[in-house]
């Protein structure tokens, strides 16, 4: 959502006498300010009304507003432009996708097609940065509410999910094109050329763009306590995804 780029019309006497050419300066240095003045008081309430209208019609109470280039910058105090990103719409999308992201990526370097790896994967809410982990199954809950600082976590059922991943960036499965480009010019001076990422990068890499929008951030992570995956068969633990809710997420009371 953005506000719209129209602004408020001044409103000036219908006759104004000048006798010098400093007081007409100083009438329409005086008509500057005093629109200048209202098109930012108009931006603020237009902005703050038309969130509250999308969160009416449906919207998450959750949002990003970028006010005039700034995530950090409240609302009120505005002064050209507000545009605002709602997190259930952007959120769900990338969540909903994230199974199929991690699927396909999986299917480029796993030889067993039990099925275990590329479908077993449950997802997990921890409720702040130091909360405690709980278990919400293979689908997300319809109306679950994130705060800031809450995160899911997206792991694998499989306990050799590490292996796969480790095979991946060994096999270059996944090479970004600066790696690629990197590679080339090492590959005649005989140095070790630069290693790939894993399909749990390659994942985040897929999704990360469209969620940083909303300051949502997504990286591969490893945990040695991963029920779901039973007994590791690594030192290493499960790979998962993690999506962290940022701090900065607006909530409208």
């Amino acid at each position: 959502m953005t506000s719209p780029t129209t602004g408020p019309v001044l409103t000036a006497p219908s006759l104004r006498v000048a006798t010098t050419g400093e007081q007409w300066v100083s009438y329409i240095k005086g008509d500057l300010k005093q629109v200048q003045a209202a098109a930012q008081q108009w931006v603020r309430d237009t902005a703050a009304r038309e969130i509250q209208n999308q969160i009416n019609l449906g919207n998450s109470k959750e949002y990003v507003a970028i006010v005039d280039g700034s995530r950090t910058k409240p609302v009120s105090q505005a002064e050209q432009r507000v545009v605002v990103f709602f997190v259930s719409a952007i959120l769900a999308r990338n969540l909903s996708k994230a199974k199929n992201v991690l699927r396909r990526a999986i299917l480029r370097v796993s030889k067993r097609r039990t099925g275990l790896l590329s479908e077993g994967w449950v997802w997990a809410i921890q409720r702040g940065r130091r909360g405690s982990v709980t278990l919400l199954g293979s689908e997300l809950p319809a109306k679950l509410e994130l705060r800031p600082g809450d995160a899911l976590i997206l792991g694998p059922r499989a306990n050799y999910a590490w292996y796969v991943n480790y095979f991946a960036s060994r096999k270059q499965a996944f090479v970004p094109a600066e790696v690629r480009r990197a590679r080339k010019g090492l590959k005649s001076r005989r140095k070790r050329p630069p290693r790939g990422f894993g399909y749990l990068a390659y994942a985040a890499r897929q999704l990360r763009s469209e969620l940083r929008q909303i300051g949502v951030s997504v990286w591969p992570s490893f945990s040695t306590v991963w029920p779901p995956a039973g007994r590791m068969i690594t030192k290493y633990g499960a790979p998962m995804l993690v999506f962290r809710v940022s701090n900065r997420l607006r909530h409208m009371h």
